[in-house]
């Protein structure tokens, strides 16, 4: 696209000032793309190295995942989507906050990316016993057929690639996810039924309360 629409405005193909404009357009939002693409490549190859940076602290993980909902909410109307939030309060988590957010706006783009029109997109996060925490993303509408469940963390892996393509997918998103997620010593798992729709689904270890002298 950025080849073609530059070499047309170099050939003075465009001819009116309408048509010129629309073809910088496409230009700067391709050219936006590339560079969040580069920018998802460079981290995997980081955190799959050891060599991304880390922030270790205690995270409040519920005023966390509100604030990351709270973000979302214009987008959710845009798109006629329902939001449902079911956080309880939740021990703190050790790691790096701002990591953490990126996990949880990628989920919550996809789901809403993978939602219909007048669907919900569904929030829950709740402490487990053994000193772990899950948060699921839940929306309706969408499928994963069960072989393809495996794949969907792979890079560049596409259910719907159509779908994909139309929605601005880099393909990295759960790929990042499932990395960030581990750095933490956690797990990222999904779900999907034909008729509720598809959760994915993060554990995290609680932060260890401090040793009393």
């Amino acid at each position: 696209s950025i080849q073609g629409f530059s070499q047309a405005v170099l050939d003075g193909a465009t001819g009116t000032e309408e048509e010129l404009r629309e073809s910088v357009r496409i230009i700067h939002d391709e050219a936006n793309r590339m560079g969040a693409l580069v920018d998802d490549l460079l981290l995997l190859g980081q955190i799959e190295s050891g060599q991304a940076e880390m922030q270790h602290a205690h995270v409040d993980l519920t005023e966390l995942l509100e604030r990351t909902v709270e973000r979302f909410q214009w987008t959710l109307r845009e798109n006629r989507i329902h939001a449902a939030v079911r956080i309880q309060q939740l021990p703190t988590v050790h790691g790096d906050a701002r990591r953490l957010e990126q996990v949880f706006s990628n989920l919550l783009q996809n789901a809403v990316r993978h939602t219909p029109p007048d669907g919900t997109v569904t929030v829950r996060a709740s402490a487990e016993s053994g000193g772990t925490l899950t948060v699921g993303v839940h929306n309706t509408g969408s499928y994963i057929p069960p072989e393809d469940l495996p794949r969907v963390f792979e890079r560049f892996f596409q259910v719907d690639r159509a779908r994909a393509r139309k929605g601005g997918s880099s393909g990295l998103g759960l790929s990042i996810v499932s990395e960030i997620i581990e750095a933490h010593g956690g797990s990222v798992r999904a779900t999907s039924d034909a008729a509720s729709g598809t959760e994915f689904i993060v554990t995290l270890p609680a932060a260890a309360a401090p040793e009393s002298r």
